[in-house]
């Protein structure tokens, strides 16, 4: 909204750009009925100023009593959920940090149009005492256009300029107050996540346990298992006659195939598993990331 006054004339053009209808429409409203208070415009080039400001602040503060509304719904909604972390050490629900970010949003847009409004109300009320040092005594006004009505029109617009800095300092309450809360939150989730992941790793320690337990267990009974397959070969016979028992001579062909068959294996495997290690410069011994990132590398070149 731009305005021009006249002064010879008294007259003063107001411009709407780019305004909502209703509110040009409740605008117009509020002026005519202070010139029927009046009976007639002021000789002052901002009294239809107090009707626009009032207009203009009901809905900046259906916009901040709004964002209280929706801070205080979350804040209600999060409360359950954070008893319940603090009493059974795990939060329950799902939190829509979509939505508290968005609202975040939303505040951090009127407190930007709140501060801006407060530097154009101080240009304001600075042009309006520069207006009221350079009215002079001798100026032809009508016993309602004193300089007393001046005076209160200066005094509403120093009142309007310090309800809109009231409303951006409780706007940027609200929203300092919803970080908070989605701070408060994510500390709450991390929590329950740290305590998830201790419970795994316990679990998992005890596994590891069992699973020692049952290597030990293969163990012990990997040697006799050993023994027992090479005395069960046709290179040993246990006889009832006089011979008792005897060793085929021919037994020392179960070594030379056994052993460069193992060897053999034993290559194999590390070729497999050890190689592609090697040549990115991992450590094999990490275990199964090392592997999937050999894996990814492996990929990347063309090699698997």
């Amino acid at each position: 909204m731009f305005t021009h006054w006249d002064k010879a004339s008294n007259r003063t053009r107001i411009y709407f750009i780019d305004t909502d209808a209703h509110f040009v429409d409740r605008v117009l409203t509020a002026m005519l009925a202070t010139l029927q208070q009046t009976g007639s415009p002021p000789h002052d080039p901002l009294w239809m100023y107090p009707a626009v400001l009032t207009d203009y602040l009901n809905l900046q503060h259906i916009a901040t009593y709004a964002i209280r509304d929706l801070v205080g719904f979350e804040q209600k909604k999060a409360e359950p959920e954070r008893r319940a972390a603090e009493v059974i050490g795990t939060a329950r629900t799902r939190v829509d940090y979509a939505r508290m970010h968005k609202i975040a949003q939303f505040a951090m847009v009127v407190c930007e149009v709140l501060q801006v409004n407060i530097k154009t109300m101080e240009y304001i009320v600075a042009c309006h005492e520069d207006f009221m040092r350079q009215r002079t005594e001798p100026m032809l006004m009508t016993e309602m256009n004193s300089a007393a009505t001046v005076y209160k029109i200066h005094q509403q617009l120093r009142t309007f300029a310090h309800v809109i800095f009231s409303t951006h300092c409780r706007c940027l309450s609200y929203l300092s107050s919803l970080q908070n809360e989605i701070q408060l939150v994510f500390n709450v989730v991390s929590q329950d996540e740290a305590r998830a992941s201790v419970a795994i790793a316990r679990a998992t320690k005890s596994d590891n346990e069992i699973m020692k337990t049952t290597s030990f267990i293969a163990l012990l009974f990997l040697p006799p298992t050993f023994i027992s397959a090479i005395f069960s070969t046709s290179f040993f016979r246990f006889g009832d006659d006089e011979k008792g028992w005897q060793v085929s001579n021919k037994f020392w062909w179960y070594w030379v195939i056994v052993v460069p068959v193992t060897l053999l294996c034993l290559l194999v495997w590390y070729k497999v598993f050890f190689r592609r290690a090697h040549i990115y410069g991992l450590d094999p011994t990490m275990g199964p990331e090392a592997d999937v990132e050999v894996k990814n590398l492996g990929k990347q070149d063309g090699l698997v």
